[in-house]
C-alpha cells in the first residue's frame, strides 16, 4: 500500500535538495564550464544515484554501495521507490528522510555561500 503523507514528504524535501544541488553546482562553476559538468557530474550522479535499479541490489559489491551513500539522489530515488513500492526492499524511511534533511542543510548552506561569494567578488 503506497503511503501518501510519506510521498508528499520524499517529494517536497527532494525537489528542495534538488534545488540546493543546482545552486550548489551553479555557483561553483564559472558559466564557461557549464558544458562540462553535464559530463562530469550530472551523469555519474544519476547512474550512481540508483535511479535504475535499488539500492539494495548492490549489495553484491559492498563498497559502491557504501561509496554512494554521498550522493543525494540515492536518498530521492529510494524515498520514491519506498514509497510508491513498498514490497520492493529499500531503505529505512527514517534514514531516507534524515539523510534528505542533511543534504538540504547541507548543499542550501553552500549554494548559498557559493552565491553570496559570487555576488559580493
Amino acid at each position: 500500500m503506497t503511503s501518501w503523507p510519506f510521498l508528499i514528504t520524499v517529494v517536497v524535501l527532494a525537489s528542495l535538495v534538488a534545488g540546493a544541488l543546482g545552486l550548489a553546482i551553479g555557483t561553483a562553476v564559472k558559466p564557461q564550464q557549464i558544458g562540462l559538468i553535464f559530463s562530469v557530474i550530472v551523469i555519474p550522479i544519476t547512474f550512481l544515484g540508483c535511479v535504475y535499479y535499488p539500492w539494495a541490489a548492490l549489495n553484491h559489491i559492498r563498497w559502491l554501495q557504501m561509496g554512494v551513500l554521498v550522493n543525494p539522489i540515492v536518498y530521492m530515488t529510494e524515498g520514491l521507490r519506498a514509497a510508491l513500492t513498498p514490497s520492493l526492499q529499500h531503505m529505512h524511511p527514517a534514514a531516507i528522510l534524515g539523510m534528505l534533511v542533511f543534504f538540504l542543510v547541507l548543499l542550501t548552506w553552500v549554494g548559498t555561500r557559493g552565491f553570496l561569494r559570487r555576488v559580493i567578488n
